[in-house]
């Protein structure tokens, strides 16, 4: 999207995760890593720090950022073929994850972990290559996960990257003002709903109930001592894996940090 969206030639806007931008901006790899964000309420109060980081790279590549999507699920949960809720219980199980930041934070919690993508998934755990898997409720359903990993417990919150609406700038700047402001209140309109959305954890909500009329079963909450041990830990991460890509990714973690208190 970087390389094809500034010319404005084939399409002019598009919604992009900027975690898949790593290959030309690695930084992006540890600016909001899943795990170190505790509570959803810090995404919102992450975001002015995010937006300035965000078009400092898409003033670089002749992009406009509009405004965000947020995701539309808030909690991630631990899918295990059996009962396990807690961190202990994990360890000596084989566990699925979407990305090497968590390989590596649960790791140091003694947890093997490997990443499986989402097409892939159900079939590994129905043919025991994973034995649990880290995935949001609200998602589960879309890939049969209940059947195959029926039991559920959460164990931190969906606090990503958000989606963003971007356009080639030299598109936009050719707009008339009245088009270019239509455009940027339908982006805000967007934003505020989806965040709003995100923060009430009402899809969330909605898919837990059919998690249960579809044969899954929600556990208690992995224990509050476990949950801080996974925010420290993929906090102890985010820090040596930014010093390992270097000083804008050092620079954009204690942004973030700034941002919303440490």
């Amino acid at each position: 999207m970087l390389r094809i969206l500034p010319a404005g030639n084939v399409i002019q806007i598009a919604g992009l995760y900027p975690g898949y931008m790593t290959r030309d901006e690695p930084e992006y790899t540890v600016t909001v890593p899943p795990g170190v964000l505790k509570e959803p309420e810090k995404l919102v109060q992450a975001l002015p720090a995010l937006t300035k980081i965000y078009q400092e790279t898409y003033d670089k590549w002749g992009i406009k950022l509009l405004g965000y999507i947020a995701h539309p699920v808030r909690d991630t949960h631990i899918f295990c073929k059996e009962p396990v809720t807690s961190l202990a219980q994990l360890k000596g199980k084989k566990l699925r994850v979407w990305e090497k930041f968590h390989v590596d934070t649960f790791s140091k919690l003694g947890v093997s972990a490997q990443v499986i993508g989402q097409n892939d998934l159900y079939v590994a755990m129905r043919t025991g290559v994973v034995d649990c898997a880290v995935y949001p409720v609200g998602f589960a359903m879309t890939i049969s996960l209940q059947e195959v990993a029926p039991n559920a417990s959460y164990l931190f919150p969906y606090v990503l990257h958000p989606l963003h609406i971007i356009v080639a700038k030299k598109t936009f700047d050719g707009l008339s003002a009245d088009l270019q402001k239509v455009l940027m209140d339908a982006a805000a309109e967007v934003q505020k709903s989806t965040i709003d959305g995100y923060m009430k954890g009402a899809y969330d909500k909605q898919a837990e109930g059919e998690l249960a009329q579809k044969g899954g079963k929600l556990l208690q909450p992995f224990p509050g001592a476990d949950q801080d041990a996974f925010t420290k830990t993929a906090r102890e991460v985010w820090e040596t894996t930014a010093k390992e890509i270097g000083k804008k990714a050092i620079d954009n973690r204690e942004a973030v940090l700034e941002a919303i208190g440490g």
